[in-house]
């Protein structure tokens, strides 16, 4: 009598197998939110000593010694394979490079995010271009690329236009820590400590704005890069209850958290952070569901009564200062946007006189000095090479019409891309990263690797998307496989007893 063998479809796996256990494994720590402390350690290890030091005004010690910890624990993860802790790790102490770079080691950031991505083309090139599947991630980084080669042979520095590719490597990152969350969730925490370790170390030197301090001959003047971090973390720990850092079934460790983050965004007094935050909270309680609203309003409730005690500081009337200078009936809008105005008043002559190509890449600063000096009516530094403090100045000047409309298609793609996560997953934190983006393009170029930390979260909706309608596609895939009866299943084979 003949015997018919029991279905078999290599592409199930069976339940006792050891990958599923440990994919299983891997699953329940995901959903306990445990984040991974050995990453964590070696980031206190790294920016604790360093910063304490830089608090004492030993700036080049600290960062000697930064780097000496960050280094020879990237060199493990590389020599034993770990590109997500890697990854991980350099977006944990993203703050602290950014910080250091004016001093130390400027070219730090690409190298560290390019050796990473070395890392995981060699360990495992089939992750390593799902980069390439997602359409505006994969043209964010041909552009940037082309971006920085035209800017390099215009204007003779291999450090122009560098920074757009630190944009791209640094969302390409957060990207890819998304295949599993517990690396990105660790990543943002360290990015946390990272932050209130360079605040805690410039508390001590008294300056009316947090980070305009000189130490050792080298000014720090740049509040932006400050606040940024600051309001990423400060948003992230709100917005889908803190699942984003793991923070979801700690409600008081997630408030504390966010309560920290929110004093150190005020002390950076970054107008574009405080913005950029804002337009958070505003599409967290447009986009949430009824229940997260509560909560939302909950966490705004505690920042308003952090807001209210730190205005009674002495720190606080510093807040009232800088509060007044973007506001104040008694100072121009050029003072007001610290010169901002006056290159909007620039950029319709700039764009009128190249419209279609702009003045090609790397050119932004030469043209501003050059437009400047001849307009009566620029007050702001006239005559000298400055940066168009807007990313989409900047992308105009420097190439058009043709880039302004490019900018525009990849943002509604990626505004898309988060709305249709938010519609199948409920998570609002992709949706979140667009609009805060896009804001911070109003202040600064947003070509730098802090920005690519909102702009990654945005580019998330799309493997989220791609996930979900995987699996609709493989569970029916499954189903028939296991309904079908054993003589109609092309997988059954009749052998002979």
């Amino acid at each position: 009598m003949a015997k018919i063998s029991p279905p078999t479809s290599p592409s199930i796996r069976k339940p006792g197998s050891s990958g599923s256990a440990k994919e299983a494994e891997l699953k329940a720590k995901e959903k306990n939110g445990q984040l991974i402390w050995p990453i964590l350690i070696k980031v206190m290890i790294c920016v604790i000593p360093a910063m304490g030091l830089v608090g004492m005004g030993k700036l080049f010690a600290g960062g000697k010694i930064f780097f000496v910890f960050l280094l020879l624990f990237l060199a493990y993860y590389v020599m034993s394979g770990k590109p997500l802790s890697f990854f991980a790790l350099s977006i944990s102490v993203l703050p602290v490079l950014a910080f250091l770079r004016g001093g130390l080691f400027y070219n730090s950031v690409i190298a560290i995010l390019g050796v990473g991505l070395a890392l995981r083309l060699f360990k495992s090139p089939q992750k390593f271009f799902r980069l390439w599947n997602n359409l505006p991630l994969r043209w964010l980084l041909i552009v940037g690329v082309l971006y920085w080669g035209g800017a390099f042979i215009l204007t003779r520095s291999y450090s122009s236009g560098l920074m757009i590719l630190e944009l791209g490597f640094s969302a390409g990152i957060v990207y890819l820590l998304a295949e599993q969350r517990r690396f990105l969730s660790t990543a943002f925490i360290g990015a946390g400590i990272s932050v209130f370790a360079i605040g805690l170390a410039l508390l001590g030197y008294g300056s009316p704005r947090l980070v305009e301090v000189v130490i050792e001959g080298v000014t720090f003047g740049n509040p932006i890069n400050f606040g940024i971090p600051a309001a990423f973390i400060l948003l992230y720990s709100i917005v889908d209850d803190g699942k984003w850092l793991f923070l979801h079934n700690s409600p008081s460790v997630r408030r504390a958290f966010g309560g920290t983050a929110f004093i150190f965004l005020l002390l950076s007094t970054s107008r574009g952070s405080w913005a950029v935050t804002v337009v958070g909270v505003i599409i967290m309680l447009l986009f949430s569901k009824a229940r997260m609203k509560m909560r939302i309003l909950l966490s705004l409730l505690v920042m308003v009564v952090l807001l209210l005690g730190f205005l009674l500081t002495e720190k606080g009337a510093t807040l009232n200062e800088w509060f007044d200078k973007a506001t104040s009936d008694d100072r121009s809008m050029a003072e007001k946007t610290s010169g901002r105005f006056d290159m909007w008043i620039l950029f319709p002559k700039v764009l009128q006189d190249s419209p279609i190509l702009g003045f090609g890449p790397g050119s932004g600063p030469k043209v501003f000095a050059d437009y400047a000096i001849s307009d009566p009516n620029v007050g702001f530094k006239p005559g000298l090479e400055m940066a168009w403090h807007s990313l989409y100045l900047h992308v105009g000047v420097e190439t058009g019409l043709i880039g302004l409309i490019l900018l525009t298609v990849f943002l509604i793609t990626i505004v898309r891309m988060g709305l249709v996560h938010r519609r199948m997953t409920g998570e609002v934190g992709p949706l979140l990263g667009v609009p805060c983006f896009m804001t911070i393009g109003l202040s600064v170029s947003a070509f730098d690797p802090l920005s690519g930390l909102f702009l990654g979260m945005a580019l998330l909706g799309n493997r989220r998307v791609e996930k979900v309608q995987r699996q609709k596609w493989l569970k029916p895939q499954a189903d028939r496989v296991k309904t079908d009866s054993p003589t109609n299943s092309p997988n059954h084979k009749v052998v002979s007893p």
